[in-house]
């Protein structure tokens, strides 16, 4: 499922986009940060846990939707 061509309402693009900067931006912030804590640590957490299912549901989509047999063991 390539996001590519699709209009920039789409929604997936979009959580991605958002799920993505939110790591991004919390990753330079705690790396630009001499004090390592879990709960800072902690922010991260959310940001990882959208993006792994956003990918899995996709590798699933593009799993169940595949034609092809090297297509089809991406997922497993």
């Amino acid at each position: 499922m390539r996001r590519g061509r699709r209009p920039r309402t789409d929604r997936l693009r979009g959580g991605y986009l958002m799920w993505g900067g939110w790591l991004l931006t919390t990753a330079v912030v705690l790396s630009v940060v001499d004090i390592p804590h879990t709960a800072y640590v902690a922010g991260l957490a959310p940001a990882l846990a959208a993006l792994a299912a956003a990918g899995a549901v996709t590798l699933w989509r593009a799993h169940r939707t595949a034609t092809s047999a090297p297509a089809r063991l991406l997922l497993p």
